[in-house]
């Protein structure tokens, strides 16, 4: 008799192996908008301006401007004269862009977060 079978004799071995449930959160069959999530639930999303449930998810891009440090030091070259100083620019921060989400009211247009 092999191990798997004495261990299926006494009960210690179970063949099927356990699921694990995860708890859906419970959703209004009527509500037909957009859900908001909020810790392990979601959250209906309406309107503050209107209390309208006919919204829809949108993405604001933010433009990040770099920041630049800018050095002047004296011109010591003779053979430009006219130049009295030298600029030296150095990037300190790389610009950039990134992404809000918000939510749209497709009746008023209000745009909320």
């Amino acid at each position: 008799m092999s191990l798997l079978q004495k261990l299926l004799s006494i009960g210690m071995y179970n063949q099927q192996p356990k699921q694990i449930q995860q708890r859906q959160p419970q959703l209004n069959p009527d509500f037909k908008g957009v859900y908001r999530p909020v810790g392990n639930t979601l959250q209906e999303v309406y309107c503050p301006r209107c209390g309208s449930w006919e919204c829809s998810h949108t993405q604001i891009p933010i433009n990040v401007p770099g920041r630049v440090k800018t050095r002047y030091t004296a011109n010591l070259n003779p053979f430009r004269p006219f130049t009295l100083v030298n600029k030296k620019e150095k990037v300190v921060q790389q610009g950039g862009t990134y992404y809000q989400h918000r939510f749209v009211c497709n009746k008023c247009g209000l745009i909320f977060m």
